[in-house]
């Protein structure tokens, strides 16, 4: 995915001065009080759900199975009723931990194995990158080739410069160091 050049954005793809004022009066969802004013209240109405509608709680089991994390169910869960109306952004933050603890007890009930949290940008798995590498490499040999000499020149420019840099800290930390005196058991002069 590639992030949109700021020079390529329409100057003119922007509200008009005033646009949101043109609509009547409480129309829209962000300017009628939230349903809910109280996590507890938001809490109850989420769980009730859930627990009432059959097929939403296996959606719920059935994601939890393929290995959605529930860190993710409970994002999105908090985050619609936000959108709808039926709480506040700080009640939606609130209602977090004790949905995903919910849902820990759906799956714990269901013998599921569920994750909990999402990956970390290092945990996650690099494969589409080395899919292309090897689209890459069956379909452009030349610019393959030439991809992979570039890395290691860049990669051995990068650890030249790093070796320079410890070069030159040891013999900064070398020369800090007081001299020796001399004689059968060599002292060194007390700063």
């Amino acid at each position: 995915m590639t992030t949109p050049d700021v020079r390529n954005l329409d100057p003119f793809d922007a509200p008009v001065p005033g646009e949101g004022m043109t609509a009547p009066k409480e129309s829209r969802v962000w300017e009628k009080p939230a349903q809910f004013s109280k996590p507890k209240d938001a809490i109850d109405f989420v769980v009730g759900k859930i627990d009432s509608d059959e097929s939403t709680k296996d959606e719920m089991l059935n994601l939890m199975t393929t290995g959605v994390p529930i860190e993710s169910l409970t994002n999105t869960i908090s985050f619609t009723g936000f959108t709808e109306g039926k709480w506040t952004p700080d009640v939606a933050e609130l209602i977090k931990l004790p949905i995903a603890s919910y849902l820990i007890g759906l799956a714990v009930n269901n013998n599921i194995d569920a994750t909990v949290f999402n990956k970390s940008p290092e945990e996650r798995d690099e494969s589409p990158v080395e899919d292309y590498n090897r689209m890459m490499a069956a379909t452009r040999p030349e610019e393959f080739e030439s991809m992979l000499n570039n890395t290691r020149m860049e990669e051995e420019e990068l650890n030249t410069a790093m070796e320079d840099d410890n070069m030159r800290e040891q013999q900064e930390m070398e020369n800090q160091l007081p001299q020796d005196l001399g004689g059968f058991m060599p002292r060194r002069e007390v700063v």
